[in-house]
């Protein structure tokens, strides 16, 4: 890396002071250009912004849209209100990028550039040395060619010391036949370079390429030249003596222009002269851009913006937007101003657009069909010719301003640029292959191609030619150069910049040689010639390398066009090898006419694509067009369509076909006349496949609805049912020449059928190995059925005769329909907007194309149809006709063909042939059949179906009416007829057709225990005034009083809704109408006394003021009021933890970070590491035939990329076998869905007759979808189906088996209501409550603690505490003489707890005491993890000695008990869980030999005793575990795969979310619904358990696998050592425990020496000191006063037995407490029959944990035990006592029993967790995993 700080140097040494601005540094610019120009005082129109500074116009969509678009921020400031203001930006510049008033990156500080407005991002950089320069005396690094070169380059002059007279005079330009010394020294004659003897005094002249002779040639240099190599490996070509070589391979007398060292050219009076647009330069040799000149205009792409960069008037404008097309090349014509660029688009397709006139003009489609990938442009200004490199498609193509095209070449490498020069009528392009890079030149038409003399060179990326020299630049990517030579390739020259890196796109502008770098964000200029003056004329940042070109007059004078006059009818392209001076071009499927100007049609494929509401017509791999064009015909919902030649008059016109489900008939369009006319409508219901026949004139159909297959003419005169009783019919496809009828049927049973012409001798062809055959297409060329299975992602062939068939292609994305014809295979799939083909001689070869703007913006299925012509069918069914008989029997309906009696007439249904064999007579009809008195026979399913097809209509007449409904004993009956639920009566909604069930509702009477709406609609009694509307019309919070809430709540203005006052201004919006969130909120909220407020709003404690760290976001609490230089100590850094920079698995590789990636991350196209160096270097490969690059760690992964499945093919898997992959079964769908017709789908009821074809086969659209529910016989709702009526019910009811009636659901009891805590269910629906704690949110469904948690953050000398709601941070305790590792706090004492690995001792200290820390555990060493029990003031210390892990549990008083030792295994993180008796855990284990470490969740008894895995497949290293008690489930996080993950108690039930945006998590808290986690850098983010954001602002439940929603809730450049959220809901007590604020050992008194949770209570344990003590006092003890010291101690114990009378006292007790508890117990259970009459809703809590019984193998852990605080604690829900408890309990239910309904006894059961227990005598109701007796719960 010594070159890319020596070039950093390099920039600083070009003697100018660097840029004003950072963004347009265009100051230096506008000096090369003879610019004078300044700020802009305006810009174009409305639609833009004019930066602060002058220097840009953006667009104005671009204003207060969160990003610095202008440089100076100004875009961003003044922003309406809810706009994100500049300042915030700040907090959005995330490490490694620099803020210094607005956000640049890493990159740019130290390149030499100033950036930042204060300069600060060049103070302080590194000294580097020189390599391959000159270093001058000030530390700078100049070209070693600037030395003695008559210019000062250094600051301080010292490259021009030293130099003597001669040494000075050989340094300047070396002329032409001459050779530049390597060391500057001077010239030397070329004739001198490689003779053997070295002339410089350096011996450049001489060196190993001297002995290469591949570098010269007899094509190299021209017959007057001979030729020599260079010691570089280039070549020389010389002259003889006295003459010099020009630019055309010629010699010159030293006398001439190019003698007189005249760049262009010379007047014969012996001055030089420039080409138009140029002058002399102030050595009146060179040419630069002459002042009164146009101002030179500069087109930047980059990724998806196009922007026009005047650097005169330093003006700025966005010509494209930045959208969601990838841009790849740019360029422009002068004259008409405009730009054209290549781009490409998500799904792989590619195009060209263009706009006019710049910004005056609308963004334009320029160029679509045939065009795969635009990786290089280049205009042609003089015949207005755009030529275009299509990479993909491997040809170089020329486009006339009209869009007319033509392939003119197809190299043998890969394009990479272009370039053209008409003034002498080149095109150039360069190319790379195996054997390296190459330049080719050819003639304008791509005649006369021959590669450049140039070797060497290895990635020749982009191409220019400079007019003023005569001269092609290029830059050369991996060789890291940029380099020229002379047009025919001789002289060669390096320009002379260190800073080229990796230089990607150039363009040259008089002296100017502009470029970008591969790896920059800038685009640099400097002096073509010497590399000097280099600057930045612009920097954006960006993820994308710019393309770069350049308008002006110099670059695009004007010439004469050779095309004027020609006659060409497609496209002219000027030609020096023509005669004329110009040829003519057609496009591909054309070929030219003899007279040499006329294009006439080829074998060219004509293809139809249908979607549901359009036909488009597509030219197939044709370059030019912008992609499909719409047939405009009016379609609605089309089905099905064909393409082919039918008989018109005498003649034959290609027609097409399509059917429309919507009005229910088939059309024909004659394509040539554009005439349309219906073919067929009437008993048409669910079309899904149409075949002709055009030999003898008959259309056939398929309508899967009635299983039926038909025919008719084709003027539709006569119809006829040939095959009926068909299930699942899915394709149609006919074989004229063999006169064969192909089926193909869908569902469990697919098959492909054979039968001929009139639906005769029908037999199996295929029916093995088949899921849902979607299309068919017989192809008479090669006598085969070829058939899509869009199930089985597959295309397949048969021959007719069912022999050798052939999977043609595999792992297609589903294929639905397919045609064939002039060798090529065509198909659509269900899931792209893009037509796909091969040729049938090269199936490997695959081709997409896309649609272009004729399908943008739509949003629907595709599920494209597909039909296809090809010239040669037309001759093919002329032959046919000639050989056949129908066209000439003249058959006066229908012409059949049959085996037996071979081709003659027939008739339509219900007629018959008469005796002429010709003409038709009726029939009689059949018994199925019904007879029109015309005496024509109907399908008996014809009659009375509300369409007259009888001539006079009688079969309509006489139908006999609805027969009205017989309703059952709970449900209504509508005076309409209709039946629907009980239930729905009278509930102020009408659902009878007639609206008879809300009829005399006024007068009907609710239960005493409920309230009447206004409706009628009776609701539970206590839903009355609690603020929520449960009557539809309100009247249930009507006169309500007033409504005031509490004083310990917040009123909602406009629904009056409590809020917990705490909730007031917390950021967080609880009012409908944002009434709790004013936007004075700062105002409002004031900060504590001991707080002081930061200028952007947050509350940061006064101690935490001035104190060298800044806590503040935007730094206001360090500042010049702090005394001193007001600065704050700088923070180094943050690296990686050694602990996070764990070793990646095999198939991972790590960022630079340390964060671990799949290797499937690298190189897929998307920069997945902070630094993007997943995305450098790669080569992918790519699906042949198609677009899509995967990644070359996807070869032979076992899962198929490509569609064809080629990155598993055994070629690419060293002769394994591909892989391949089972279809899914056929579905069987369930009641509420409905099956399509081909039976490959199932649908959602709203899926179907919606207007929008879901079904393959579309036949979820058309058929009764207008007339089903006509028949109202539906209780609730009624959904159309193309078939019949489909009841529904509203929601919160279930259909019942009739099909027709509807009840009730219990949403809470199926597990369907969304609650998050507690569930209500009512009628229709259900209500959410909360636990106490908690209060619902606005939405109904979440809880929210009533007080703002506060997060705890560790530090390595402080401790803080952060309200989450608030933005108040408080200073908790400080010790800089401490090193902090973990901490831990108390709610209940407020005393933090602390393990200070300096002392290696855990301290305690009181939340504010300025006492000094007390001692709780000393001597701790090696501790890798410590956690506070609350309940008995006990701490887990987890420790390492060795390769054994050591649990231990220490008393308040310093004695410590260990509780296991593991050897292998360290203990990370630790969580109690006292109320249920365990220990949650983070294992680490061992490594195994050649492994790696992995992790482990453990559930641990609170003793150690027994233990349980919860994970520890795919845990990686977990870094912190905790329990959601609202729901059970154990979370952990784990740093090593970056995600979070989830179990329940007994292990089952694991899942695992992904972090989006998050590395190394550690540290883990969960409350709330929120995960919180330190991510890397020391940020605390959190992320939500239960929703995930979806990236359209909605939010979905979180499954398995999901990237969980997240968010940054703290930021501050200090390290954090641990976190943890505070809040007493966090805390449970134990049983019987309302005071948390005492040890719970204490209560008892009974343990000697220590206690811990055990079954919901605690025991007594010997520390390590005693080993063989007696846990437990004795009575005896007791009354010695022991157990007061005990009690001190903080330990208890219940008693395991007594002796002697005491005994015997103690069972008596027990014996009475027993009955008295059985007597309450009998009470308590009349009490509650007595209240026992309750609607059938109740509380239901959304626990999935509760009732959960471990598995057999599982340990007995103790009995879990309740959480809840009692009802006097002040975190409750914000309403009054009582109403709260109506809320929780009043027709409520627990697993127990149902609660008492009164709230003036308390006595009603709570649902807890795992357990239960009474609010007032804390007894505890278990469930199967309680405890297992009487004696143990009463202990």
């Amino acid at each position: 890396m010594l070159w890319v700080r020596c070039a950093l140097v390099l920039v600083s040494a070009c003697g100018r002071a660097p840029p004003a601005d950072a963004f347009l540094t265009t100051g230096t610019v506008a000096a090369l250009l003879y610019s004078n120009g300044g700020s802009l005082s305006t810009c174009d129109g409305d639609g833009e912004f004019l930066c602060t500074d002058g220097k840009a116009c953006i667009p104005a969509g671009q204003r207060c849209d969160g990003s610095d678009d202008c440089g100076d921020g100004s875009d961003e400031q003044d922003c309406p209100p809810g706009v994100e203001p500049t300042e915030d930006l700040k907090s959005q510049c995330l490490p490694p990028s620099i803020w210094c008033g607005r956000c640049i990156p890493s990159s740019w500080r130290c390149d030499g550039e100033q950036d930042c407005n204060d300069g600060s991002d060049e103070r302080d950089c590194p000294s580097v040395s020189c390599q391959g320069g000159f270093k001058c005396d000030s530390g700078h690094c100049v070209h070693i060619s600037w030395l003695c070169d008559r210019d000062e380059d250094c600051p301080d002059g010292s490259d021009e010391r030293n130099c003597t007279e001669s040494r000075a005079a050989d340094s300047a330009r070396c002329r032409p036949g001459q050779f530049r010394c390597s060391d500057g020294a001077g010239c030397i004659p070329a004739a001198d370079v490689c003779d053997g003897r070295p002339q410089c005094s350096d011996g450049s002249d001489e060196g190993t390429g001297c002995a290469r002779r591949d570098t010269c040639s007899p094509a190299t240099c021209t017959a007057s030249q001979t030729c020599r190599p260079t010691p570089a490996g280039g070549h020389l070509c010389l002259c003889p003596e006295g003459a010099v070589p020009d630019s055309t391979g010629g010699c010159l007398s030293e006398g001439s222009c190019v003698g007189r060292g005249c760049e262009y050219d010379c007047q014969p009076s012996g001055g030089c002269v420039c080409p138009p647009g140029l002058q002399l330069g102030a050595d009146n040799r060179t040419c630069e851009l002459a002042a009164d000149s146009a101002e030179p205009e500069l087109l930047l792409a980059d990724g998806d913006t196009v922007r026009q960069l005047a650097p005169r008037s330093r003006r700025l404008h966005t010509l494209a937007p930045a959208g969601d097309e990838r841009v790849l090349a740019v360029t422009g014509e002068l004259a008409t101003r405009t730009a054209y660029w290549g781009f490409r688009t998500a799904d792989g397709g590619g195009g060209v657009r263009r706009r006019a006139d710049f910004q005056r003009a609308p963004i334009d489609l320029f160029l679509m069909s045939g065009v795969r990938v635009a990786d290089a442009l280049a205009w042609e200004w003089v015949a207005r010719v755009l030529y275009l490199a299509d990479a993909e498609r491997g040809h170089l193509a020329a486009c006339d301003w009209l869009g007319h095209c033509a392939v003119l070449v197809r190299p043998s490498g890969r394009l990479l640029a272009l370039a053209v020069y008409p003034q002498q009528g080149f095109l150039f392009w360069s190319e790379i292959s195996e054997k390296g890079g190459q330049i080719t030149r050819a003639v304008l038409d791509g005649a006369d191609a021959a590669p450049l003399p140039l070797t060497g060179l290895e990635t020749p990326r982009s191409l220019a030619v400079d007019p003023a020299a005569r001269r092609l630049y290029w830059t050369d990517t991996s060789r890291r150069v940029i380099e020229s030579c002379l047009l025919d390739g001789s002289d060669r020259r390096e320009v002379p910049e260190l800073l080229v890196r990796a230089p990607f796109s150039l363009t040259v502008l008089g002296s100017n040689l502009f470029w970008s770098d591969l790896d920059s964000e800038d685009v640099h200029v400097c002096n073509k010639y010497t590399g000097k003056n280099r600057t930045s004329v612009y920097k954006r940042r960006s993820i994308w390398s710019f393309r770069i070109a350049a308008l002006h007059a110099s670059l695009q004078p004007a010439l004469p066009n050779a095309c004027v006059g020609s006659r060409c009818s497609h496209l002219c392209l000027p030609s020096q090898t023509s005669p004329h001076g110009h040829r003519c071009f057609c496009s591909e499927g054309e070929r030219l006419g003899h007279d040499g100007f006329t294009c006439h049609p080829g074998n060219a494929s004509q293809v139809v694509l249908a979607g549901s509401d359009l036909l488009l017509d597509v030219p197939v791999g044709v370059l030019g067009g912008v992609g499909a064009t719409p047939i405009e015909y009016p379609a609605r919902m089309v089905t099905a369509v064909t393409l082919d030649w039918l008989p018109v008059g005498e003649g034959l016109n290609l027609t097409l076909l399509y059917a429309d489900s919507a009005d229910g008939a088939i059309h024909a369009v004659d394509l040539e006349t554009r005439r349309q006319r219906t073919l067929v409508s009437g008993h048409l219901t669910t079309v899904v496949a149409l075949a002709t026949d055009p030999v003898r004139g008959n259309v056939y159909w398929a309508d899967s609805s009635r299983g039926t297959i038909e025919l008719a003419s084709f003027d539709g005169s006569h119809r006829r049912l040939i095959a009926d009783g068909l299930r699942h019919l899915t394709a149609l496809a006919v074989s004229a020449s063999e006169r064969l009828l192909f089926l193909s049927l869908g569902g469990r049973a697919g098959s492909i059928q054979q039968m001929e012409l009139d639906g005769s001798r029908r037999r199996a062809l295929v029916s093995e190995r088949l899921q849902t055959p979607s299309s068919l297409a017989a192809d008479d060329t090669s006598g085969r059925l070829f058939w899509a299975d869009a199930q089985a992602g597959a295309i397949e062939s048969i021959r007719y005769d069912g022999t050798e068939r052939r999977a043609l292609k595999r792992f297609l994305a589903g294929p639905l329909s397919v045609a064939v014809t002039s060798g090529r295979m065509f198909w659509s799939d269900m899931h792209s907007w893009r037509l796909h083909w091969v040729q049938l001689n090269n199936i490997g070869h695959q081709f997409a194309q896309s649609l272009g703007e004729a399908v943008d913006g739509r949003d629907v299925k595709p599920l494209l149809r597909l039909a296809a012509v090809g010239v040669d069918r037309l001759e093919e069914v002329l032959r046919l006709r000639a050989e056949s008989r129908c066209p000439r029997l003249h058959c006066a309906e229908l012409c059949l063909h049959n085996s037996e009696r071979g081709e003659q007439c027939d008739c339509g249904t219900g007629r018959q042939p008469a005796s002429d064999g010709r003409s038709c007579a009726p029939a009689a009809c059949s018994e199925r059949e019904f007879a029109c008195q015309s005496g024509t026979c109907l399908e008996a399913d014809w009659r009375c179906d509300g369409s007259p097809d009888c001539p006079g209509g009688e079969d309509e007449a006489d139908c006999p009416h609805r027969r009205i409904a017989v309703c059952g004993a709970d449900e209504f009956n509508c005076t309409s007829g209709e039946c629907l639920s009980s239930v729905l009566r009278c509930d102020g909604t009408p659902h009878c057709s007639d609206a008879s069930d809300e009829d005399g509702c006024a007068d009907r009477a609710c239960d005493a225990d409920q309230f009447r709406c206004g409706t009628g609609y009776c609701v539970p009694a206590h839903y009355r005034c609690d603020r929520h509307s449960d009557c539809t019309d309100g009247s249930d919070e009507a006169h309500c009083g007033g409504g005031a809430c509490s004083n310990s709540s917040f009123t909602c203005v406009t629904s009056r809704r409590c809020v917990a006052a705490e909730w007031f201004c917390d950021g967080h919006p609880d009012c409908v109408d944002l009434s709790d969130e004013p936007a004075d909120c700062q105002r409002l909220k004031n900060c504590t006394d001991d707080s002081r407020r930061c200028d952007d709003g947050r509350c940061v404690g006064a101690d935490l003021w001035c104190d060298g760290v800044i806590d503040c976001a935007d730094s206001s609490d360090e500042g010049a009021h702090c005394g001193g230089n007001g600065t704050a100590t700088p923070l180094p850094p943050l690296q990686p933890r050694e602990e996070d920079k764990a070793a990646c698995e095999e198939n991972q590789r790590a960022c630079v970070d340390g964060r671990c990636l799949s290797l499937t991350a690298f190189c897929d196209g998307t920069a997945d590491c902070e630094g993007g160096e997943d995305e450098l270097g790669c080569g992918e490969p790519t699906c042949p035939g198609t677009e899509r690059r995967i990644s070359a760690h996807w070869l032979c992964d076992g899962e198929r990329d490509c569609e064809d499945g080629w990155d598993e093919a055994a070629a690419q898997c060293d002769g394994r076998p591909a892989a391949t992959s089972t279809p899914p079964p056929t579905p069987a769908c369930a009641d509420d869905q409905f099956a399509c017709a081909d039976g490959f789908s199932c649908l959602s009821p709203a899926e179907v007759c919606d207007g929008v074809a879901h079904c393959g086969d579309r036949s979820d659209e058309g058929g009764m979808c207008e007339t089903a529910c006509s028949t109202h016989i539906c209780a609730h709702r009624c959904r159309a189906t193309p078939t019949a009526p489909v009841c529904g019910c509203l929601d919160g009811f279930q259909l019942q088996a009739d099909g027709k009636t509807c009840r009730d659901v219990d949403e809470c009891a199926t597990g369907a209501a969304p609650c998050w805590q507690l569930c209500n269910n009512t009628e229709g629906g259900f209500r959410c409550g909360c636990l106490a704690g908690y209060g619902l949110e606005p939405d109904g469904v979440a809880c929210r603690a009533n007080t703002s948690p506060r997060l705890l953050l560790t530090q390595a000398s402080r401790v803080i505490a952060d309200s989450v709601r608030h933005k108040n941070l408080q200073l908790i305790y400080r010790n800089d003489n401490t090193t902090l590792a973990f901490s831990d706090y108390d709610a209940w004492t407020e005393t933090l707890y602390f393990y200070d690995s300096y002392r290696g001792a855990v301290l305690a200290v009181p939340a504010g005491d300025d006492q000094p820390p007390r001692t709780v555990v000393a001597n701790a060493t090696g501790v890798t993890a410590m956690a506070l029990e609350w309940a008995t003031k006990s701490v887990y210390l987890a420790s390492r000695e060795g390769e054994t892990g050591v649990l231990r549990a220490c008393a308040a008083d310093g004695l410590c008990r260990t509780l296991a030792r593991t050897a292998g295994e360290t203990l990370l993180a630790l969580r109690p869980v006292p109320e249920q008796g365990f220990l949650l855990a983070c294992a680490e284990l061992a490594a195994p030999p050649g492994g790696r470490r992995s992790g482990r969740v453990l559930r641990l008894s609170a003793d150690g005793s027994e233990r349980l895995v919860l994970a520890d497949h795919k845990v990686g290293r977990c870094g912190g575990v905790d329990l959601d008690r609202t729901t059970g489930l154990v979370w952990w996080s784990d740093t090593h795969f970056h995600r979070l993950g989830s179990a329940r108690l007994d292990g089952s039930g694991r899942a695992a979310a992904d972090l989006s945006g998050l590395h190394l998590p550690r540290g883990l808290a969960v409350f709330e619904d929120w995960a919180y986690v330190i991510s890397h850098r020391s940020q605390v983010r959190r992320c939500h358990t239960r929703v995930v954001e979806t990236g359209t602002g909605t939010y979905a439940p979180l499954r398995p696998g999901a990237a969980a929603w997240c968010q940054r809730v703290y930021n501050n450049a200090m390290e954090l050592r641990a976190l943890d959220v505070l809040h007493r809901l966090r805390q449970p007590l134990l049983l019987g425990e309302r005071n948390g604020s005492v040890s719970a050992c204490r209560r008892h008194g009974r343990c000697r020496h220590m206690c811990l949770p055990r079954g919901g209570q605690v025991a007594c344990y010997c520390p390590d000191s005693e080993p063989d003590c007696r846990p437990e006092l004795t009575d005896t003890d007791l009354a010695d006063g022991a157990g007061e010291a005990a009690g001190a101690a903080g330990a208890a114990q219940p008693p395991s037995g007594g002796g002697g009378s005491s005994g015997a006292a103690i069972g008596v007790v027990l014996c009475l407490l027993a009955l008295l508890l059985v007597g309450a117990a009998l009470w308590l259970r009349r009490r509650g029959r007595r209240c026992g009459r309750t609607r059938p809703a109740g509380h239901q809590f959304q626990n999935p944990t509760f009732g959960m019984t471990p598995p057999p193998d599982a340990p007995d852990l103790g009995a879990p035990g309740a959480w809840l605080r009692d009802s006097a604690d002040d975190n409750n829900n914000p309403f009054s006592e009582e109403d709260d408890y109506k809320k929780r309990t009043a027709g409520g239910r627990t697993a127990a029993q149902h609660p008492d309904c009164s709230p003036k006894t308390k006595s009603c059961h709570i649902q807890l967790g795992l357990g239960a227990r009474s609010e007032d005598s804390g007894f505890l109701e278990l469930s199967s995993a309680g405890f297992s007796s009487m004696e143990r719960l009463v202990q």
